[in-house]
């Protein structure tokens, strides 16, 4: 019997992520806020990036779904708070 490598490969396919909020700051910087929905166990997660990089993630399932909103909206008055400049409906859609 022979063995072929990648014969049980899983593939990975990545869960697609929306932009929730887009913000810029003097110099072309940019930072997004992302959201992605886990379905295999009924997950939401948000992600920040800031110029692409990934600074901050967080997930909520279960009971902690309740607190999604709230973190939300917490995390975009910080970003404000620091001279980030909220983008309008067009650049954030694409």
């Amino acid at each position: 019997m022979s063995y072929t490598p990648g014969d049980r490969a899983v593939v990975n396919v990545p869960v697609p992520m929306r932009v929730l909020h887009r913000f810029t700051k003097p110099g072309g910087h940019v930072a997004e806020i992302k959201e992605r929905r886990i379905t295999n166990f009924e997950a939401l997660e948000w992600m920040e990036f800031i110029d692409g990089n990934l600074i901050e993630s967080r997930m909520y399932h279960g009971e902690r779904v309740a607190f999604y909103g709230a973190e939300l909206l917490e995390r975009v008055e910080i970003l404000m708070a620091g001279g980030w400049v909220p983008g309008t409906a067009a650049e954030v859609a694409g």
